[in-house]
């Protein structure tokens, strides 16, 4: 009894998981990243050979937003020819 109940992350995680973790952390993340953040679950489990903690989780998260954010960038650059 008092066993908390939450969503793991691991290799066979799916774009549910990551979305419902996300929210049982207080955590935004668009749908437009949810394919990132999953890529980097599955990476970060595979490498570690198990479960993703919360912090874990949290890293990959932040990652994905910076990776997206220079993505944007870089196609706007790329759009009105500042490249």
């Amino acid at each position: 009894m008092g066993a908390r109940l939450g969503v793991v992350l691991g290799k066979k995680s799916g774009l549910d998981s990551i979305r419902l973790k996300a929210d049982e952390l207080g955590l935004k993340v668009p749908e437009s990243l949810r394919a990132a953040v999953l890529d980097g679950v599955k990476r970060r489990a595979i490498e570690k050979g198990g479960l993703l903690s919360d912090d874990e989780f949290r890293s990959i998260v932040g990652e994905s937003g910076k990776t997206a954010a220079k993505s944007w960038k870089t196609r706007w650059r790329v759009f009105f020819g500042l490249v």
